[in-house]
């Protein structure tokens, strides 16, 4: 797979609100320069399929007792035909956001509004661009609108760096949750977390 360029590093922009907790400038914070962070296209879907593949097997692989083998077979097998309808589904509506650079879709994020507050449904950015601030800055944008004291939540693996990634921004953890059905069934152990912030 080629590599994305990325072009070089700024500093990071400021925090939409001042709710996210990490500061608009820290001593070796980057982000990276030419990303741009927009509305999604109709054209997006297969990228965003494939930065949600690379970047789900990437994260899960490192978890403790993960079985490789069995996670590319779910990838591969039962991830991929599913998330590609819907993916196509998706980049005709709104409420998803990518991160591109150049024409390649490297991130995306998915914030769900419903009666009670919202969800990221999905944030996820490609390995290869990862560590330079996009999460973060997608996360921003996707919370940026919602009314004050709106209760927003997630669903992320245990042992995993997301885990600390949304710590990081001052989401709390909560109830621990069983391995989501579809990876049950693929014989994969992978229990969830959920977490909450209120914006201001």
């Amino acid at each position: 797979m080629p590599r994305f360029p990325v072009g070089g590093h700024r500093g990071l922009f400021a925090v939409v609100g001042g709710f996210l907790r990490l500061p608009a400038k820290r001593a070796g914070g980057s982000r990276a320069a030419g990303i741009q962070i927009a509305p999604v296209r109709p054209d997006d879907a297969a990228g965003i399929l494939r930065v949600h593949l690379d970047a789900f097997q990437d994260a899960y692989a490192g978890v403790p007792g993960m079985d490789g083998e069995a996670l590319a077979r779910f990838v591969r097998d039962d991830l991929a035909p599913r998330k590609k309808g819907d993916w196509e589904r998706a980049a005709r509506g709104e409420g998803l956001l990518v991160a591109r650079s150049g024409q390649n879709v490297v991130g995306f994020c998915e914030v769900t509004r419903h009666k009670t507050g919202a969800t990221v449904s999905g944030l996820y950015v490609h390995p290869e661009v990862q560590g330079l601030g996009i999460g973060r800055q997608l996360l921003e944008r996707g919370l940026t609108g919602l009314p004050r004291s709106t209760s927003v939540d997630l669903q992320v693996a245990l042992n995993t760096p997301a885990v600390g990634f949304y710590e990081h921004l001052g989401f709390k953890a909560g109830e621990v949750l069983p391995t989501p059905d579809p990876l049950r069934r693929a014989g994969l152990k992978l229990p969830m977390v959920g977490m909450k912030i209120t914006t201001p």
